[in-house]
């Protein structure tokens, strides 16, 4: 089977779900909704107030050219200022829940406990409770990459005195907003951060060394969510009985062809992607395929040890189990083509040994409806069935309107496919979370993604929102439970 007949069977299977029309499946009764954002795409006031500066205001000011367009987060959507008038319109959604980052250098400027910003807690404070007040629930993610700078001096994730330092500062968030906040999430994206930005964003202007640095801040991640989530049960979760987890990117890998080294390179690449983190939160340690792949490239390059670094067996134990849910951010599928065999450069993108593609038969965020629900299950069976949240789906338009029939198009089709998880595939899914709530200034390509619910008007001095079509239609499946009483 060639890559092009995989191609036409996902293509074909997509026109079949567009011909035949949606399941006749509902939500269930207590199934969520809601929408998300994080702080440095929205907040801006980078250096007000108190606010340490991040990472990311550090290297856009630096090498501006780090971003698609140049845009920086440093006034972005201005929500900072403009909450009041973003959290009632996330509100007349009718959105059951909204998520939001918070900014680790607001509140830590230096990103140590010997330090705090009491205007950056202010501010927390008061958009969590009108979050409250307008009926929704606030979730919090305590980091979405935006390090602060002080700690990226010293090597930030890739240096183990982080660990310490996230769990002083989840501990302070707990402390101060736990009595309201019940749902955490640690870490948004680990594998994008360890990935993505330390090899294609930070290494062009901040060497690193490659194949070792990622590996170095996967590892401290997982103690530091390990150490903030046994410190939660230990000492919050009595009184504020809320849930810990992390958030994970899920990538799906199909083989580019039926041979045997393209199925394995699927398998590789996933193992690359979601189960790097997963497995050992769910299973104990690192993958197998992990820890064979990168000790046995190890030993080609000469080296005595492993590039991976290794758990001893008290913190497998440790790590072993810190989930409440799992989160999945599913967006994109590839094609994988098997590289085995090939002398390639050591870097975590050339450890995993796959070329990696994608085609015209998927839709324009690089995924089909199809993939995205075998992800679901996926994920599901990793975890033995434990409660999933999508906390971050969504669809990026270049060229948005307010009319975006597109994203509601989109959004009818893969949504479905949530049900179909939910009532055929029997996967215990239990919210969906719209990436995003409103446009904003992304991390690497500025303004020229669009994926937001509500259109924010950049080139305006108010940064006017004005909501799109497709919020309305999500107003409607949440009012209905159900996707099919929408007229376009």
């Amino acid at each position: 089977m060639e890559g092009a007949y995989l191609q036409a069977v996902i293509s074909t299977a997509v026109q079949f779900r567009m011909s035949f029309g949606l399941s006749n499946h509902t939500f269930p009764s207590d199934f969520k909704f809601g929408a998300a954002t994080a702080a440095y795409p929205i907040e801006g006031a980078w250096n007000l107030d108190g606010k340490g500066s991040s990472f990311w205001d550090n290297v856009t000011h630096a090498v501006p050219s780090i971003v698609v367009d140049g845009k920086n987060g440093d006034v972005a959507c201005d929500s900072y200022h403009r909450y009041t008038e973003d959290i009632p319109l996330f509100a007349d959604i009718g959105l059951n829940f909204y998520k939001f980052s918070i900014s680790w250098s607001r509140i830590l400027p230096n990103g140590t406990i010997d330090n705090i910003n009491q205007k950056g807690i202010d501010y927390y404070n008061k958009l969590i409770d009108l979050i409250i007040s307008r009926g929704l629930e606030p979730q919090a993610v305590a980091y979405n990459f935006d390090t602060p700078f002080a700690l990226t001096n010293v090597g930030g994730f890739t240096n183990e005195s982080i660990v310490q330092h996230f769990v002083d500062y989840t501990d302070l968030l707990f402390k101060t907003f736990g009595d309201r906040v019940n749902f955490w999430i640690t870490i948004n994206e680990a594998q994008t951060f360890c990935k993505v930005v330390l090899e294609e964003v930070l290494h062009p202007v901040v060497p690193q060394e490659l194949g070792v640095k990622e590996y170095q801040c996967s590892h401290n991640i997982l103690k530091a969510h390990a150490a903030t989530y046994r410190n939660y049960k230990k000492n919050y979760q009595a009184t504020q009985k809320g849930k810990v987890g992390m958030a994970f990117n899920i990538n799906w890998y199909l083989p580019a062809t039926n041979s045997q080294a393209d199925q394995n390179a699927a398998e590789r690449a996933r193992a690359f992607v979601f189960e790097w983190f997963v497995h050992p939160i769910i299973k104990g340690n690192y993958p197998q395929i992990l820890i064979d792949q990168i000790g046995n490239l190890s030993r080609q390059e000469g080296r005595n040890e492993s590039r991976l670094p290794q758990f001893t067996s008290e913190e497998i134990s440790n790590i072993k189990g810190t989930y409440d849910f799992v989160g999945i951010n599913a967006f994109r599928t590839f094609f994988a083509s098997d590289l085995s065999g090939q002398n390639l450069s050591v870097s975590l993108q050339n450890d995993i040994r796959v070329a990696e593609t994608t085609n015209s038969s998927l839709d324009n965020s690089s995924s089909s409806p199809k993939t995205f629900r075998d992800s679901i299950v996926y994920a599901s069976d990793y975890c033995n069935g434990c409660e999933i949240i999508l906390t971050e789906h969504g669809f990026n338009a270049r060229n948005d309107a307010l009319n975006d029939t597109a994203r509601i198009t989109f959004m009818q089709t893969y949504m479905d496919e949530v049900l179909i998880a939910i009532n055929e595939d029997k996967v215990n899914v239990t919210a969906y979370t719209v990436w995003s709530a409103m446009d904003f200034v992304n991390f690497q390509f500025g303004l020229t993604t669009k994926l937001g619910l509500i259109h924010v008007d950049f080139s305006s001095s108010n940064l006017t929102r004005t909501p799109k079509r497709s919020s309305q239609y999500y107003k409607n499946i949440i009012q209905t439970r159900s996707l099919t009483q929408f007229t376009f």
